[in-house]
């Protein structure tokens, strides 16, 4: 008999909160899932680059993000202060339209957001 797969998570959030987002990682792999999750902020992560070319790799690492949803079983916002910006709303709408489960790290009241 071979055991199931693990559940794959994938974390959305925003970059601001780097420290929910690894105790989400340390929580949920301990706790023998699979994490999927942004691993580069260009704003802090590549101080080197320029404006430009800041902004041409988020955008192809927002779209490897959507990609991440799109594999993951489910979807874990990591909400801290029930903050949710723009691009995390626009993954919690990618991952509704795939048909993701969508948790939250914190209490959160759905505005359809």
């Amino acid at each position: 008999m071979s055991p199931s797969m693990p559940t794959i998570i994938c974390l959305c959030g925003s970059t601001k909160f780097s420290d929910a987002y690894n105790r989400a990682a340390i929580y949920e792999t301990i706790n023998g899932h699979i994490v999927l999750t942004i691993h580069v902020d260009p704003n802090t992560d590549l101080p080197d680059y320029s404006r430009k070319d800041k902004a041409s790799l988020k955008k192809s690492l927002d779209r490897l993000h959507l990609y991440q949803i799109a594999l993951a079983d489910e979807v874990l916002v990591i909400n801290q202060g029930d903050y949710i910006g723009k691009s995390t709303q626009r993954e919690i709408k990618h991952a509704a339209k795939l048909g993701k489960p969508i948790h939250y790290l914190f209490p959160h009241e759905d505005t359809n957001q």
